[in-house]
């Protein structure tokens, strides 16, 4: 009996042995690798090149306004032709060999207030790798300072006095500037020379030229409205025609 029994338990052992570790082996967890969680780079930023603007500096009046004065009157006188005059050419010439030189006035005489900037503006038909100087005319001189652009020559002009300013080297047909400030500082009328630095001519526009000689004035007050005349047509009076004698000889006889 034990004979027969004995495979039967044999085998119910075994079938439970499986399933006991059947069940054990689905609690397990796999075997397999987890994958790993794939990191992503961020992009990479391309940085972006921003064209900052040069700002160029320009002259903020401290006055109230700006105004812009021609001259008035101008000329150049030549070592070469003493006697002759340039006031009505329309340029303003300057040499080292031969000595030429210009003269410029100016009249600010209408004009009240306060001066803070004054600036001396001359349109160069020729170019220059020098430039020129500006000068006051010189006070110890025994030539009358009033000179007269109808007249001026070498052999009348003032002689050059004190330094005002230099003017850099500049293009041809660009307006040159120069701060004649320290002489300019009050309303009335002022005379300057202009001076070459080198031996190669130079030709600047003068009064009759397409672009005459300015100065701009920085300055708090007000301009004196300068009073022009009225004109009034005069009539030539209707002239008579007066009769031939030998007519009135011929119409007495007849």
């Amino acid at each position: 009996m034990y004979s027969r029994i004995s495979p039967l338990i044999a085998l119910f052992i075994i079938i439970a042995t499986l399933a006991v570790v059947t069940r054990h082996a689905a609690q397990e967890p796999s075997s397999s690798p987890t994958p790993r969680a794939t990191t992503t780079s961020p992009p990479t930023q391309t940085p972006t090149i921003t064209m900052t603007p040069t700002i160029t500096p320009t002259f903020t009046p401290q006055g109230e306004q700006l105004v812009t004065l021609s001259v008035i009157a101008d000329g150049y006188v030549n070592a070469d032709s003493p006697d002759d005059n340039y006031g009505s050419s329309r340029s303003l010439r300057l040499d080292l060999e031969p000595d030429i030189r210009s003269y410029l006035r100016f009249d600010t005489s209408n004009m009240t207030g306060t001066i803070f900037r004054v600036t001396l503006r001359i349109y160069a038909n020729s170019a220059s790798t020098a430039g020129f100087e500006v000068h006051e005319l010189d006070e110890d001189d025994e030539i009358d300072e009033a000179w007269d652009e109808e007249s001026l020559t070498f052999t009348t002009a003032p002689a050059v006095g004190t330094l005002i300013a230099t003017v850099g080297p500049f293009a041809a047909e660009t307006w040159t500037e120069a701060d004649v400030t320290e002489f300019i500082m009050d309303f009335d009328i002022y005379d300057l020379v202009l001076v070459p630095l080198n031996d190669t001519a130079i030709n600047l526009s003068s009064l009759d030229g397409d672009n005459p000689p300015e100065l701009v004035i920085d300055f708090t007050g007000e301009l004196i409205p300068t009073e022009t005349p009225t004109l009034t047509p005069t009539r030539r009076p209707t002239r008579t025609p007066t009769p031939d004698e030998g007519s009135e000889t011929e119409e007495a006889d007849s």
